[in-house]
């Protein structure tokens, strides 16, 4: 009987050090991503649409990188932001927003994106007003 509970107690103690050795592998592969910075640009707005730019040192960090573009809601106490739509950067890093856009302030939003060992910042564009 003894012999059970010594075998119990030694199946438990690898699978405890099995789950504390993968954790700490995951959190090695984790802090190994190198952090690479992206800035974001509106270029330009107009009735039919604005255009911008990620810009990164890495390839990765421009291309395929989601941007949210938003129109700056000066309402009647807080202002806030409404979301006018979102795209996805070409391989330059460029992107578009088709119109019609209202008149109003507007500014774009890149997120972080996690791609290989890199790890892509995030970024505001500067803003524009149109009308």
């Amino acid at each position: 009987m003894r012999s059970i509970l010594k075998i119990n107690a030694l199946c438990i103690a690898v699978a405890l050090i099995a789950v504390v050795s993968l954790g700490a592998t995951a959190a090695d592969g984790a802090a190994r991503k190198a952090r690479v910075g992206s800035a974001i640009t509106l270029e330009s707005v107009g009735p039919d649409g604005a255009d911008g730019h990620v810009s990164s040192t890495r390839k990765a960090c421009r291309a395929q990188r989601r941007v949210a573009f938003y129109r700056v809601n000066s309402g009647s106490s807080v202002p806030s932001s409404e979301p006018m739509g979102s795209t996805w950067t070409r391989g330059d890093g460029s992107w578009t927003i088709p119109g019609p856009l209202p008149t109003s302030q507007y500014f774009a939003v890149v997120r972080s994106k996690h791609v290989q060992q890199v790890v892509c910042g995030s970024d505001t564009s500067n803003s524009r007003v149109l009308g």
